[in-house]
């Protein structure tokens, strides 16, 4: 850039906008009522009284009894108190909690072997597959923005349905959307392959914000035991980052042309690796994944 050109390049303008959400969120963390679970911890019942009518909707304590709801977290915590005496990273992997971090580690790594990461990389699939470079880069745009329509979406959604249903039918109609792919990849390319490519990511990116992406924070959240939420969600989360730099090694290769350094050529026959890591996932959860909502 000229020295004496005071216009910023357009690629600054993200990094700048990024320091804009502090202070909104700080705002909304300094007025958000605390954990009742936290407060009747601690023997702040009336507070915790409070906190729970703030956040119902109206008039929702006026038919269900509140010192019961309060009663039944004392319970919880009890029995969570006795079988976590000291809430370590061993007692993870006793009694329950083994149950319970089995689940945290099964959905994380949903969010990974959905299928989803081929996306990521849609850009550099489409070019190598001959697509031109604006058309490549306005799919791509496209494609990312059904990240934001999917979890308005997921919003009405988890409103309506349990957390297993929608997993289970997001992971499913991925799994769908990955074999398009992968049969569309086999054949000879065409522009029409490459829309219909284009087509299946863009569904693969609405459906899994709209159920996997989102829920799983949901999940992850609710099944740990009170006294080990915040280690088994940290567990949880460091288990993600391990199978995602996995995949974050495999997915450029697979994408890239044999040409380059290191490409395997796959393009969209990678599909049917990530329909195999879904189906895993998938099974995994149908079998050992329960209902948490509610």
């Amino acid at each position: 850039m000229d020295a004496g050109n005071s216009s910023l390049p357009g690629w600054k303008m993200a990094y700048i906008i990024q320091w804009i959400w502090p202070v909104p969120l700080l705002a909304a963390a300094f007025f958000a009522p605390e954990s009742p679970w936290w407060l009747i911890r601690h023997g702040k019942v009336d507070e915790a009284k409070k906190t729970l009518t703030r956040i119902a909707s109206p008039g929702y304590w006026d038919s269900r009894p509140m010192d019961a709801y309060i009663a039944v977290i004392k319970h919880t915590d009890d029995m969570e108190r006795a079988e976590s005496a000291k809430g370590s990273f061993r007692d993870m992997w006793r009694g329950s909690n083994l149950r319970r971090t089995e689940i945290e580690m099964g959905v994380w790594a949903m969010q990974v072997w959905s299928g989803t990461a081929m996306t990521a990389y849609a850009v550099q699939f489409f070019k190598s597959a001959g697509m031109s470079t604006d058309t490549a880069f306005n799919l791509n745009i496209v494609i990312t923005a059904m990240n934001l329509i999917g979890c308005m979406i997921e919003f009405v959604l988890i409103s309506k349905f349990g957390r297993r249903p929608l997993i289970l039918t997001g992971m499913a109609i991925l799994a769908s959307m990955l074999l398009v792919i992968g049969i569309l990849g086999s054949v000879t390319t065409t522009n029409s392959t490459l829309v219909g490519t284009g087509a299946a990511c863009a569904i693969i990116n609405l459906v899994y914000h709209g159920t996997v992406g989102p829920l799983t924070y949901t999940v992850a959240a609710e099944v740990p035991a009170s006294r080990l939420r915040a280690r088994t969600v940290a567990f949880g989360r460091a288990f993600y980052v391990i199978n995602y730099n996995a995949t974050s090694q495999l997915t450029p290769r697979m994408v890239a042309p044999k040409t380059n350094i290191g490409g395997w050529g796959w393009r969209g026959k990678a599909a049917f690796f990530w329909l195999g890591g879904n189906l895993l996932a998938t099974t995994w959860a149908y079998f050992r994944m329960p209902e948490t909502g509610g």
